[in-house]
Formats: C-alpha cells, structure tokens, sequence
C-alpha cells in the first residue's frame, strides 16, 4: 500500500512539474484608462494612469506589507503549504470559506496573469504555478514592489502611488505612519473596508493593522499609540473639472470585481452612466447653498443627495457631500454610501408588514409610555417631545406623525425577526438581533445608507415591486466593444402587496394628516402630492428626508462625517429645505403631478378616535381602506381615563416635584384639579400632609387619587 501511495506521489509530482515547466506565462495585465460619461453622452471623468516607480516605494511600506499579508513571506517559495493545510482544514471544518492561504507572490500571480480568469480548481492550480514561477524568476524585493504597484486599494484605485494620491494628496515616500496603516488595512476587502466609502470601518481596519504591526514589533509603544487614536483624514488629489466624483469612484469600485465579458484585456474603459448631469449640478449646487448659508448655525457641515428613477431605478443623482475636496469637512467621504443611524425613516417599512401580516388602517395602536422587557433589561421608550403621548391613535395618524411610542408598540406585536427579515430583503442589511438592537431599531439604534435607503422606499411608488437601483447603461473597450452591461439586473420581486404599498404612499402624500405635530405648511408640502418621512438620530446626529412622487424617489441627509451632532435640528429642519427645493427642481418641467393606485382601496371619512361611535366623534379624516377592512371593522368601547402617575397612597420626599400624567386620552383633553384648585401637569412643591389629585376628561371621564408628603 504504502509502496502505491509513494509511485502515486511521485508520478503526480511528476506531472505537476512538468505542467510548471510547460506553462507558458500569459501576458502581463495592465491597468487600463478609465472614461466616464453622463446618461447624455458628456464627459463626467477622464482618469489619469499613475504608474509607481519602484524607487518610490519606501522600505518600511514593503516590511509592514509582509507583516500584515504574508508573515512566512521569506521562508516560503511562493506557497505557504501550512497555511494551506490550515485553511483546508477550517474550511472543511465550518463548511463555508472562512479562511484563505494566499500568499503575496500567489496574489502577484493572479494581478499579473488571472484578472479575467473563472474561480474554478484549474484557476488555483494556475495561480499556485505561477507563483512558484515569480518566485524562480524574481528576488522577494521585487515581488513586494510588483505587489504594491498592481494591488487594489478600493475606490476605483490601484497601485501604492494611485491610492497615496487618491487618499492622500502624497507620493508613496510622504505617507506618515497612519496613512501606511490604513491603506493595508483596505487590502483584504477594497470595497468594504476603503476610507471613503466606510469611515468607521477603515478606522477600525488601521487600528488592526497598528495592532500587528506592534506584536511584531515593527512599531513601539509611541507610535503605536499615537496613530491607533490619531484620525486619518481623508486629502484626494484630483483634477478639480471632474464632475460627480463620488459617484464616479463609486461606480468604478463597483465595476472593477465584475469580469470582463471578452477574452482580451482592453486599453481604455468608457462606462456611460445613468447620471444626469445637469440635474446633479443643479441640486449639488441647492445643497450647497443651504448647508453654507441657511444651516450653518446648526453646526451642519454636510449632506448627501440621491435621485432615483422610480421606473427604471437609474440613479440620476448622487451627491456624496457638498465639496468633494473640502479636507477640513471631510468632504471626500461618500455620504450617500455610508451607514448613518436611521432614526425614525424606517417606520413606513413596520406599518408595511403590519398590513401584510393582517392589520387594517382601521386598527387601533397603542401610544402610551409603557414599558418593554428585553434581554438587555427594561426599555422605556419616548416620544420626540418626551413627555407627551397621544393614547388610542389609528395607524395613519401614528406614521404619518411619527409616534415612537406607537411605533414601538407594533413591533413588539409584529416581532424582530419578521422585521429583519423584511430589511434585509429590502438590502437595508440591519442585524437586528445579532447585534443585540432590539426594539430600540425602529427607532434608530440600527443603521443604513442613503443608497440604499432611497432604492428601498421606492417600493412605494412601484406598487410594492422591488428591484436593485442601475448606475451603468453600457461599459465599452476603446474599440467600443461591449464589457459590461447592467451589472445589476433590473429583477424586480413583491416584497409588499399593492394594496399595502399604496395605503404608505397615501398616507404619507397626506398633508392634513401631518398638521398635529409639523403644522400646516411645513417644507414637506411641494406643488403636488409626494410622500415623505423623516428621521433624527440619537443626539441630532443625523436628519432624513426620503419621498416620492410618481417619477421620482429622492433622499437626503445632513450632519457630519465624523458623527459631531447637530445643533438640535430635526429631520423637517435640517434635510426637510434642501429635499423640498430638490424635489421642486427636479419636478420643474412634469405636468403629470397624481399618484396612480392600483390596489382597490377606497377612502373613508372615519372617526380619528378608534374607540369612539360616530354620533359622539367631533374629529373626523379620511383614510384609505379596502372593502372587506370596512365590513370587518367594530368599534371599540373608550376605555377608562386613569392617572398612570403618581398612583393612589403614593408618599413623597419634601423636595420632590411632580409630573402628573394619565393615560387613554390625549393631554390636550384632560385637566388636573390638586386638592380642588386647577393646576399645570407639573407640581413643583407640596406641602406637608395628605393631597388629592383629580383627573377628568372633556368626555366626562374622571379619577381620583390620594397621595401623601412627608
């Protein structure tokens, strides 16, 4: 047996060899130039190839790169076998691909010969020959320096001296000890892990790498402290007559993990964009004029702006900030791509699921301070004005004015897991419970980008159909042969009945249902009906609009890339005047202005209160409901007004101050009596002794409490 297994090794070594020697070495892939064009044919971008020197590359870049990438770099010959073992081994063991064996001179390999190859046995087998090939031919010293002059950096970047300039306004020998770390921090996912599109995550990444290099003691414990706190930011040097630039990196990072559909590699790359230009520079100049001048008092710096076509889902603009080379502001950073807290803009996709689950508009939603218990212990949620509540509320009134309370209520009824589910096939991507948000995600806790988000309320407008948003319409070689196209099909999928959709897209084209908390004329108002919600962040960190009118969907943030809050400015104040002036720009020259509603709802003048009988109801508003809702429906009895604080023989300290509060009627309809006089809700003293708190309501309800002051 043995004997068989030693011919068998032999024989295959044999074989294997004798392919190493056969193998003729393909030629050398070259980065080509890029051209960038709007949906009309102009020109947005036309890149630059920067070619690193080798004498550019400083030594300690090439040390640092073995240290985080390859640590066996030198003892091996272009195959690391143990790390394969390992790799194999976890592989195997967790059925998935959780661990790679890539060494620097196999990666070499697969940049120099395998840009285009299908991921397949042969193409690793190639790419192990080919390293050991490099390694035959080139000292280490060059494999490092070839490495670093080819290897991808992210937005739309390749080489050390690209991406020094890209990032950093440098040549290669400039870069400080931080920029160093965070460039090789972006090394093992350039899409996910670049500065300007993932901040945060690149900021985690240069610390990793701090921590390496430290434990190998490359670096002391000086340096090492000093970078892994020290911000990096973020200096690009570019040709300042490029137009987009965040959507042109974007979409270049986009494309380059796509295969070309040819066999050769081209010179140049012309990718036509569905980017409309003069609407970008229209509204990038809106945002800019509002952030600069109206919204400065609010320590406001920045925004983001997406347009999308509600049909084709085209991105007709994507503004990333509002000066892209603002190094201060930290304009390079993509505002449109990166993950900011919510607040409340996800609320349209709970009361989506809570119609698909079999709730009626009709219902009733509870919007009350109650208290919810979780793993991570008692949540008490609030109202964005703290201390009110509106009691008994129909779902409308609660959406359309953004009740925490009530919000909170539904998905403790509807369930995390069923909410995820519905985020994350609407490409959201929040890990509700694997990062522990709870219930508190309705309310902000989780986090999204404008991309994404905007794509994701166009589901509304589009009768609950959802499709991935398109940014490419052809890619072409210089010959103008056919690359890529539509590297995102335009596949749509239900993920909301049209019935459901249109009751969101009613409800939030609802102005008068809006009035009790933004008033009537508010910057949500435009010259015809479109949707909108918006959204504030814990600590007025982030605002948000996202609408849509029959054509368009359109979404804007503002606050700023290194998360410093805001000067309590809401949604409706800070992203409400720019998406109203964008809103109206882009609409300038459409007659069409109604909402089309496919579903067959029909609207119903109904009591607001959902437990009052309609010969006793003095607030009626109309609502949008299906036949079989209506007949179904029963009205509910009105339930006893109670006081919810202070409770009956409750004893007080002599300085203790009191917020009165009751519960199933509004606050507006209630009236405190202490110890027969009227009084405010708040008492600031008692005096010593027994007090009665009485509570009634303009529907003849009463209470009454005794409570007591040491």
């Amino acid at each position: 047996m043995k004997t068989k297994l030693l011919v068998l090794g032999f024989l295959g070594s044999l074989v294997l060899f004798g392919t190493w020697i056969a193998l003729p070495l393909p030629p050398e892939h070259i980065a080509p130039s890029w051209t960038f064009y709007d949906r009309h044919g102009e020109i947005l971008f036309t890149e630059n190839i920067v070619q690193t020197q080798i004498t550019q590359i400083p030594e300690d870049l090439k040390t640092m790169l073995v240290a985080v990438e390859d640590q066996n770099f030198s003892k091996h010959f272009g195959v690391d076998f143990v790390a394969l073992l390992r790799a194999t081994y976890q592989n195997l063991s967790q059925k998935e691909v959780v661990s790679g064996a890539s060494t620097i001179t196999m990666q070499l390999a697969r940049l120099k010969y395998l840009p285009q190859a299908k991921r397949n046995l042969w193409y690793k087998i190639k790419q192990v020959l080919y390293a050991f090939k490099l390694e035959w031919h080139l000292p280490k010293e060059t494999i490092l320096e070839e490495h670093l002059q080819r290897i991808y950096f992210g937005n739309g970047t390749t080489g050390i001296a690209q991406a020094s300039q890209r990032y950093f306004s440098k040549t290669p020998q400039q870069l400080s000890l931080g920029e160093k770390a965070l460039l090789l921090g972006i090394i093992p996912n350039p899409s996910a892990f670049n500065p300007i599109a993932h901040p945060e995550i690149s900021d985690i990444r240069k610390r990793l790498v701090l921590d390496r290099l430290k434990d190998e003691k490359i670096i002391d414990q000086d340096n090492y402290q000093f970078w892994k706190n020290e911000p990096i930011k973020i200096s690009p040097e570019i040709n300042h007559e490029i137009i987009a630039p965040h959507f042109v990196f974007w979409v270049k990072d986009q494309l380059s993990h796509v295969p070309y559909t040819t066999s050769h590699i081209p010179k140049e790359i012309h990718v036509h964009t569905t980017l409309d230009k003069s609407l970008y520079q229209a509204n990038l100049h809106i945002a800019h004029q509002e952030i600069t001048q109206r919204l400065k008092d609010k320590n406001l710096h920045s925004s983001g702006v997406v347009i999308l076509d509600n049909a084709s889902g085209n991105i007709l603009t994507m503004i990333g900030s509002i000066n892209f080379f603002d190094k201060d502001r930290d304009g390079a950073v993509n505002m449109s791509t990166a993950k900011r807290q919510s607040g409340s803009i996800l609320k349209p996709f709970l009361y989506a699921l809570a119609l698909e689950k079999g709730w009626s508009p009709l219902s009733e939603i509870i919007d009350e301070p109650l208290g919810y218990q979780t793993k991570e212990g008692q949540y008490n949620p609030r109202n964005f004005y703290a201390h009110q509540f509106y009691g008994r509320v129909r779902m409308r009134e609660a959406l359309v004015n953004s009740y925490n309370l009530s919000a909170v209520y539904l998905f403790n009824h509807l369930g995390v897991e069923a909410f995820e589910k519905i985020l994350n096939a609407l490409h959201l991507d929040i890990n509700i419970a694997e990062n522990q948000l709870g219930l508190g995600s309705i309310l902000g806790s989780g986090e999204v980008s404008l991309l994404n988000l905007t794509n994701a309320y166009r589901t509304f407008p589009n009768h609950g159909q959802f499709s991935p948003y398109q940014f490419v319409t052809k890619v072409t070689d210089q010959e103008r042969n056919p690359l890529i196209f539509n590297t995102y099909p335009l596949s749509q999928a239900p993920l909301f009945s049209p019935s459901t959709s249109d009751w969101i897209t009613h409800a939030l084209s609802d102005n008068q249902a809006r009035y009790k908390l933004f008033g009537q004329n508010n910057i949500l108002e435009i010259d015809r009906p479109a949707s909108a919600k918006t959204g504030t962040s814990q600590e007025f960190k982030d605002n948000w609009v996202v609408g849509s009118t029959p054509q368009y969907t359109i979404g804007v943030w503002v606050g700023n890339p290194d998360g410093s809050p805001l000067h309590t400015s809401s949604g409706i104040e800070g992203a409400g005047p720019i998406w109203n002036k964008i809103m109206r720009k882009t609409h300038q020259d459409i007659a069409e202005k109604n909402f089309s509603y496919t579903s067959k709802r029909i609207p119903l003048s109904i009591c607001r209160r959902p437990y009052l009988d309609e010969a006793d109801c003095a607030e009626k508003y109309q609502d949008f409901v299906l036949d079989s809702e209506l007949h179904n429906f029963t009205k509910t009895k009105r339930p006893p007004l109670r006081i919810s604080f202070p409770s009956d023989g409750d004893i007080f300290h002599p300085q203790t101050q009191l917020l009165l509060q009751a519960i199933n009627t509004p606050a507006a309809e209630v009236q405190f009596y202490l110890d027969g006089q009227k009084t405010d809700t708040f008492i600031p003293h008692l005096s010593k002794g027994p007090h009665t708190i009485w509570v009634e309501s303009e529907h003849e309800q009463s209470e009454v409490i005794t409570i007591f002051r040491e």
